[in-house]
């Protein structure tokens, strides 16, 4: 059998190497949590521009997601945007030391929440096995 890395016929389109990614493409809505070792869910947190990694000042306990997934031949491209309540008033009346913060941004904690976006994109890999990287 003819190594299809090297078959110039072979199709590049990602859809066509591996028709499964179809059942991937669209726009989904999801509600997530976001959660610790122990399956508990996190809360806000007091964010330190110092310190990286520190926390979230938006309620994690349930969020929701949004995510359009498009394939256009040998392309992937993903647009995520999260989208986080704003967090409870008695976390608003934490003490926090500057530079630390309890929102992001020109917000007002306890009132504004926080549209997080993301994305991704990839192409169909060498391999023409329908992998994507």
């Amino acid at each position: 059998k003819d190594d299809i890395r090297y078959d110039v016929d072979f199709t590049n389109d990602i859809l066509e190497q591996d028709p499964r990614w179809k059942y991937y493409e669209g726009f989904w809505e999801a509600e997530l949590r976001a959660t610790d070792g122990n399956g508990d869910a996190f809360g806000a947190s007091i964010f330190d521009p110092m310190s990286p990694g520190s926390g979230l000042p938006y309620n994690r306990t349930l969020y929701r997601g949004y995510y359009n997934h498009t394939f256009v031949g040998s392309r992937m491209e993903t647009s995520r945007y999260y989208i986080f309540p704003a967090p409870d008033p008695s976390f608003c009346e934490t003490p926090i030391v500057p530079p630390q913060m309890n929102v992001l941004g020109a917000g007002t904690c306890g009132v504004n929440g926080l549209l997080q976006p993301a994305g991704f994109y990839g192409t169909a890999s060498f391999e023409k096995d329908g992998s994507i990287s």
